[in-house]
């Protein structure tokens, strides 16, 4: 979502975040995920389309591509419901958080 790409960057500016700091990413979760080579990150946010169940291949590739820096944390918007155990589906992740909040879920995991 390119506006809330936009509000992203702009939050970031007000609270003096170096550009160097940080990224934002608007694009298609698969034309992403297809990107090669790229710095870990320290904080990954992943909200994949409901009911489609992406979240298993974007956490997928986080982890075998190396884009979580050790200690980052993956926050992972998804839909109430889904079928996900947070403390074994994706080693060497540990869930540090699993809520849920009306029709979604937020789960936290770190490296």
């Amino acid at each position: 979502d390119k506006k809330a790409a936009r509000v992203i960057r702009e939050n970031a500016e007000k609270f003096g975040l170096d550009a160097g700091r940080y990224a934002v990413h608007a694009k298609d979760a698969r034309t992403f995920l297809s990107t090669r080579d790229m710095e870990p990150f320290d904080v990954i946010f992943i909200d994949p389309p409901y009911r489609e169940n992406f979240l298993a291949a974007s956490v997928t590739a986080v982890i075998r591509k190396n884009w979580l820096r050790e200690g980052g944390v993956i926050n992972a918007e998804v839909e109430r419901g889904l079928k996900l155990d947070p403390d074994a589906d994706f080693p060497p992740l540990a869930c540090i958080a699993d809520r849920e909040y009306g029709q979604t879920r937020v789960v936290l995991w770190t490296l």
